[in-house]
């Protein structure tokens, strides 16, 4: 019997560079909260993009969960411009 070496998270098995394994896991966490803060403040996707800066092709992805679409510093102007907790 072979035993796999275990991962931490989904990103690490994903991904060989540790960096970048890294940087998946930050964008998702933020795109959830994000998505979520969108959605509890009742915010339409023309509004958010308005609001946060980011262009409203890139809310409606967050929104429709494509996740391959938008760097790290996208998803963080947008949560400085939504001004999330």
């Amino acid at each position: 019997m072979t035993i796999s070496r275990g991962y931490s998270n989904v990103f690490e098995a994903l991904e060989d560079n540790p960096r970048m394994a890294q940087n998946l896991k930050i964008r998702s966490e933020l795109m959830i909260s994000l998505r979520k803060h969108i959605e509890e403040e009742g915010l339409g996707q023309k509004k958010a993009a308005g609001v946060s800066g980011v262009h409203q092709s890139r809310i409606s992805d967050l929104m429709r969960g494509k996740t391959t679409s938008s760097s790290l510093i996208c998803w963080s102007i947008c949560w400085l411009g939504l001004e999330c907790p």
